[in-house]
């Protein structure tokens, strides 16, 4: 297949530490960038590249990756990017299990969402307790929902638009959460024992098109919706 029209400039850009590409319409497979060990930002988005993810575990300075809203297609690397804060992925075709990225405790933002993903949510990911932002909505995951409480940042959590069938355990719930949107999946249980376990400041839930029952909870210190 070819390969992306970048291909030929790749050798001109191996001392940049910043690069944004964004908003064109570049097209083919992405270049095997394993050269460029000084980059640190890589926005592709919004363009037409197709195929699969290269590997690039030698972008060891990596923090930030956006390749969001391409048409990307093949699955998820094995990467082991130690720097890597932000991996945004979101609005492709992408498919395949979710890998363990054991080794990238640095991930503050993961954005899979709007893809072909399947598999069940890796348990390691637990581990990843700088993360404040994950959504994987509009995907095809399955199993259970995970004991994810360890990660104590986590803010917004989507999952939303799966396959995820399991209870609902309220006191797993990350402790500085404010959005949680589980809705069109498979979740069964009741509500109760929510409003204890809620954190603070949590201003979002959505638990819409499941299988939710019993009665609602008295919301007598915050709001849910």
């Amino acid at each position: 297949p070819p390969r992306s029209t970048l291909f030929p400039y790749t050798t001109l850009f191996r001392s940049v530490t910043h690069l944004a590409l964004n908003n064109n319409n570049f097209d083919g497979q992405l270049p095997d960038w394993s050269q460029f060990s000084a980059l640190q930002s890589l926005s592709l988005s919004f363009n037409q590249f197709s195929g699969d993810l290269p590997l690039w575990n030698s972008l060891t300075s990596l923090r930030e990756l956006s390749i969001s809203d391409n048409n990307l297609n093949g699955t998820l690397p094995a990467w082991s990017l130690p720097a890597l804060t932000s991996v945004q992925l979101e609005n492709n075709q992408l498919e395949g299990n979710l890998k363990d990225w054991a080794t990238m405790s640095e991930l503050q933002v993961i954005n899979l969402n709007d893809n072909n993903l399947s598999g069940t949510l890796p348990d390691t990911w637990a581990s990843f307790t700088k993360l404040t932002t994950m959504d994987l909505s509009n995907n095809s995951i399955s199993g259970p929902l995970p004991q994810w409480q360890s990660m104590a940042r986590l803010g917004n959590l989507d999952l939303s638009y799966n396959d995820i069938t399991s209870s609902i355990a309220w006191d797993a719930i990350p402790s500085n959460l404010l959005s949680l949107i589980i809705s069109n999946n498979n979740l069964f249980g009741s509500l109760e024992g929510l409003i204890p376990h809620l954190p603070f400041f949590f201003n979002t839930l959505d638990v819409g098109s499941n299988n939710i029952t019993g009665v609602l909870p008295e919301a007598d210190r915050k709001s849910v919706v």
